[in-house]
């Protein structure tokens, strides 16, 4: 085998293993963000309850006061 068929061998051994490394990358920060996005998702979930409760705590003071002024008047 001459040097330059040598050559382009180890050029494409050198391509193949950065393409390896790119790959284990990407697959490393989609791992990451699925996480990110799970947590969010849950996080979503709570706040939306969390709304949930103060709307309907709103609702029973807004009914309270009501109550209080027509007694009052």
């Amino acid at each position: 085998m001459d040097a330059e068929a040598r050559q382009k061998i180890l050029d494409l051994l050198d391509e193949v293993e950065k393409e390896r490394e790119l790959k284990l990358g990407a697959k490393e920060r989609l791992a990451t963000l699925e996480k990110r996005a799970s947590l969010d998702a849950t996080t979503i979930v709570w706040l939306r309850k969390e709304r949930d409760e103060l709307l309907q705590t709103l609702e029973r003071l807004c009914s309270e006061h009501d109550m209080a002024h027509k007694e009052r008047d």
